[in-house]
């Protein structure tokens, strides 16, 4: 994973080498920190997944700005797809 070297990835002894993509390095640093636990192997017991669906009403004024910032946010996202970076707004996410 990484190697013991002056940080360029923000963890004390750690860098990542920079040959790699931006997607790559990152998908490196996330291994390194990251625990993954298969949901028996856990060490607390957690209650089963839940959804529920909550519907609101906006005010008038609520809907509009509502409607306007999900616009933007699809043109943000039509964005980095037609630019080719759709992988790069899912990792900043």
């Amino acid at each position: 994973m990484g190697t013991q070297r002056s940080s360029k990835s923000g963890l004390p002894g750690y860098s990542i080498d920079e040959s790699l993509t931006p997607i790559s390095q990152n998908t490196v640093l996330i291994a390194t920190v990251s625990l993954r636990r298969t949901k028996e192997k856990l060490l607390i017991g957690l209650p089963s997944k839940s959804i529920q669906t909550c519907h609101v009403e906006l005010l008038h004024e609520e809907r509009e700005l509502y409607d306007r910032m999900e616009e933007e946010a699809k043109q943000v996202v039509r964005k980095y797809i037609n630019d080719g970076n759709a992988t790069l707004l899912y990792l900043a996410l």
